[in-house]
């Protein structure tokens, strides 16, 4: 059941993923780019990881201007390297760090959850509600949207499978 969710999550993140216009980490591309790494690591199939590799691509030839969004897209960069997802030098990362004047924090990937015990049919249920009623590119975000569900899914062990 937990990995048929995470593959209707999936593929829902995939077909939708051209309605997001924002590439940050919480609630744009770099989110979903992350959750496709995370889940092919859990046993999906290798061609997410691709996919993963064409948004940070978009993301890398777009680069934001403002600092929240730089700031955000550096995070993830950072993680995805330093957790072996994509094979780069973190150097590339020395002249957008200078343009930021916070330093820059660990993603907390692996804390990732569910507000509360849940049981897999209420999940199917809600993940079902989710995409028969995607409105807004923010249903498919990190940030309390699909991507946010199926990386609780795969962080979460005590999930039945």
């Amino acid at each position: 059941m937990r990995n048929t969710l995470l593959k209707q999550i999936a593929n829902t993140l995939y077909i939708n993923v051209q309605q997001v216009s924002q590439n940050d980490l919480f609630t744009g591309k770099m989110g979903i780019a992350l959750f496709f790494y995370e889940y092919v690591r859990s046993g999906g199939s290798f061609h997410y990881h691709e996919a993963a590799d064409r948004l940070i691509e978009m993301i890398w030839e777009n680069l934001p201007q403002t600092e929240n969004e730089l700031y955000e897209i550096v995070q993830g960069i950072n993680y995805l390297i330093s957790n072996k997802y994509i094979d780069a030098d973190p150097d590339i990362l020395e002249e957008i760090y200078e343009s930021i004047p916070y330093p820059i924090e660990e993603i907390p990937i692996k804390h990732f959850s569910l507000d509360r015990e849940v049981s897999m049919k209420e999940l199917e249920e809600y993940v079902n509600h989710k995409i028969q009623h995607l409105i807004y590119s923010k249903d498919l975000s990190l940030d309390n949207g699909l991507a946010g569900l199926g990386m609780a899914l795969i962080c979460n062990k005590s999930i039945p499978h």
